[in-house]
């Protein structure tokens, strides 16, 4: 290595760069912040219930036609979520799951519907 003198001190130099780069690349992948969206969609885990599904089907056709974007909380996962979740529906009597849920307008959709009144909301 001290023997072939500067271009090896070169070539570790690159490497070490190299390595610097690729971390602050994996630091800002791992730290990108979601973006907000006042949409919210509390579901469970694919092939769970049917319901949740079919509705999330319906979120993601609405996505790309509107490019609106939909925040997803899954509560089977997230307890945070969950909680919210439970305070949301507090005392209702509807069939509660999925949910679908504006933060700024406080409209509820319950359970699955139809992609109008999905696209209304």
């Amino acid at each position: 290595f001290l023997r072939g003198g500067s271009s090896s001190i070169i070539c570790l130099m690159m490497a070490l760069v190299a390595v610097a780069m690729q971390m602050d690349v994996a630091d800002a992948f791992i730290k990108q912040k979601k973006q907000y969206t006042p949409l919210l969609f509390f579901k469970v885990p694919a092939g769970t219930l049917p319901e949740c599904d079919e509705m999330e089907q319906i979120i993601k056709s609405l996505e790309k036609e509107t490019g609106v974007k939909v925040e997803r909380l899954d509560i089977m996962r997230n307890r945070a979520a969950k909680s919210l979740y439970e305070k949301l529906v507090e005392g209702n009597l509807r069939s509660p799951f999925p949910l679908l849920y504006h933060r700024e307008s406080l409209q509820r959709v319950y359970g699955l519907e139809d992609k109008d009144l999905v696209r209304s909301w």
